[in-house]
């Protein structure tokens, strides 16, 4: 029985010169549905001389016109090819070095990473709270809403709210984010996140409050005006009372 082997073809930019494209083989895949990957000196398609004498291969490359665009074909090795490919055993190799199994383990936890970090994105959307703002946010207030917002969709792992956290900081602060993974981890807990941000973040002194209290009309629309000093006011205290913050 004749061999064959799938190769999954890739068209990219070449490491030497990136407006220069080539194809790459991403994972070859033997009929007992086995994955191997090449090393990354071996996976250009240029290396594999027998693999590129197939007609097969001359389609696949009319066929790759656009990067990033992917086929995955199979292809009936030649007498050439099977002496590239296979060992006297039929164990799969290519330049007398063994490939690299890929399992299927490694393939199902990639995809639901993959579909955790979607999720984590989808349901971030839904939160009904703003981005936090380094200069003009009440760094208390602003985490209750946030807690309260995880409970509501049921979000009680300490590891999901960190990373959710990351997606509602704004430039500076999620450069605080990035520093805290390397001092805290992950694995420090909630808790642990949740104070240093307030010590972080939490208004040590009057800015923001008297950038409030003394925020005055200037121009444009009354009504943006007054939405944007209530905002204000109520980050400063969300107790403040309709009559107080409408007499500054």
């Amino acid at each position: 029985m004749a061999q064959k082997l799938q190769f999954a073809f890739k068209l990219e930019a070449s490491q030497t010169d990136n407006k220069t494209n080539v194809i790459a083989i991403t994972s070859i895949t033997t009929k007992d549905d086995k994955k191997y990957t090449l090393s990354e000196t071996d996976r250009y398609a240029s290396r594999h001389i027998a693999l590129t004498k197939t007609e097969t291969y001359k389609r696949v490359r009319k066929s790759l016109n656009q990067r990033g665009q992917e086929r995955t074909i199979w292809i009936t090795c030649t007498e050439e090819m099977i002496q590239a490919y296979f060992d006297e055993d039929n164990n799969l190799m290519f330049n007398d070095l063994y490939l690299k199994e890929e399992k299927k383990t490694d393939i199902v936890e990639s995809t639901q990473k993959n579909k955790s970090q979607l999720n984590l994105k989808n349901i971030s959307e839904r939160f009904m709270i703003e981005k936090f703002v380094c200069k003009f946010s009440n760094a208390k207030q602003w985490i209750e809403i946030f807690e309260n917002e995880c409970k509501r969709f049921e979000i009680e792992e300490d590891t999901t709210k960190i990373e959710i956290l990351r997606l509602f900081l704004d430039k500076t602060c999620a450069d605080w984010h990035s520093a805290t993974l390397k001092t805290l981890k992950v694995e420090a807990g909630w808790s642990e996140w949740k104070n240093k941000f307030l010590d972080t973040f939490a208004d040590k002194g009057w800015s923001s409050g008297m950038y409030a209290i003394f925020y005055k009309y200037k121009e444009g629309s009354l009504m943006e005006y007054a939405i944007r000093k209530e905002k204000l006011l109520l980050d400063m205290d969300e107790n403040i009372g309709g009559k107080v913050w409408s007499h500054l």
